[in-house]
């Protein structure tokens, strides 16, 4: 991908280390270059302390900090071991994801290399 998107997804750092894939399509795909459908999820499991945080009105921000503790990953991490695997673009990446500021590249560095 251009330098550009790789500066605005905060992975300059890491561009060695991530292989960016993109399909450059078909009659078959309508040129588009993907095959199928490929989710990207995030969700965390409410245990008591979430559940606590939830009832203290938390912001979204401790939410999300304490979940990590339990194993959460924010959209956009779980976004970039689908583009370690080449299933997603960086391009699509950015296009269905809205939480980069979430992103941690310490955590991220481990798990992808």
């Amino acid at each position: 991908p251009p330098d550009s998107l790789i500066e605005r997804a905060g992975l300059t750092d890491l561009a060695d280390h991530l292989n960016f894939k993109k399909g450059i399509g078909c009659p078959r795909c309508r040129m588009t270059g993907f095959k199928g459908l490929t989710g990207i999820f995030e969700y965390f499991e409410v245990n008591p302390v979430i559940a606590e945080l939830i009832i203290q009105k938390a912001s979204h921000t401790r939410l999300c900090e304490e979940a990590r503790k339990y194993g959460y990953i924010p959209l956009f991490e779980m976004g970039l071991e689908k583009i370690v695997k080449g299933t997603v673009s960086l391009e699509e990446l950015l296009k269905e994801t809205s939480n980069v500021e979430h992103f941690e590249k310490p955590r991220t560095l481990t798990s992808i290399s």
